[in-house]
């Protein structure tokens, strides 16, 4: 159950913060959390529950901010466009790790994936954002997509038989920014190619 977490506290993770990224690191977790236990708990249920979570995480002050956070989670929860990320069986928050070819050298790499759903033919990968997302006809930043083909590249093994796709989904637009597949490999390709000082060092 959501209100059984243990990341919950009385006390508001963005009281007393020193710094502007501290508060955004704090606010990207929180709504990491929400989205990973969300999903799995009855349609009808969800708002009374993310209601009771972020009263107790984000008490007093901070009710402008956790209305705020509330509305962000269930548009994206509740819009149809998002269907194919949490109405398909999947996992929350699964750690991947393997060798891959980096920069010329074979490299272990490891990662957490925010949500991965199956399907009978393919494998869907999603990463969370909580910062802007990019305007309409920009492409996702070079960073999102190299960090996606590295978890596709992981995961291929383990599903020969299916397709792996890639997508972000900004959770402050919100929007949903499906990685076409040549995108996704012209990525890896730099980051196999990578040297000290290239265009994929921000990886």
């Amino acid at each position: 159950m959501l209100e059984d977490s243990a990341e919950v506290t009385t006390r508001s993770p963005f009281a007393d913060q020193p710094a502007h990224s501290g508060l955004a690191l704090a606010r990207g977790s929180l709504i990491h959390r929400l989205l990973q236990v969300l999903p799995s708990i009855a349609a009808d249920e969800r708002q009374a529950a993310l209601r009771r979570y972020l009263a107790r995480a984000l008490p007093g002050p901070d009710r402008t901010e956790a209305g705020l956070i509330e509305a962000q989670i269930l548009a994206v929860i509740g819009d149809p466009r998002f269907s194919p990320v949490f109405d398909a069986p999947g996992e929350a928050e699964v750690s991947v790790m393997g060798t891959l070819r980096i920069g010329g050298e074979d490299r272990a790499v490891s990662g957490r994936i925010d949500r991965i759903a199956v399907s009978d033919d393919r494998v869907l990968i999603i990463d969370y954002k909580t910062g802007l997302a990019p305007a309409p006809g920009e492409p996702a930043p070079q960073g999102h997509v190299a960090q996606l083909a590295i978890y596709r590249a992981l995961l291929a093994p383990l599903y020969p038989d299916r397709r792996i796709d890639a997508a972000l989904v900004y959770v402050s637009a919100p929007r949903l920014v499906e990685i076409e597949a040549a995108t996704l490999d012209a990525a890896m390709a730099r980051l196999q190619g990578w040297q000290p000082g290239g265009s994929a060092k921000q990886v």
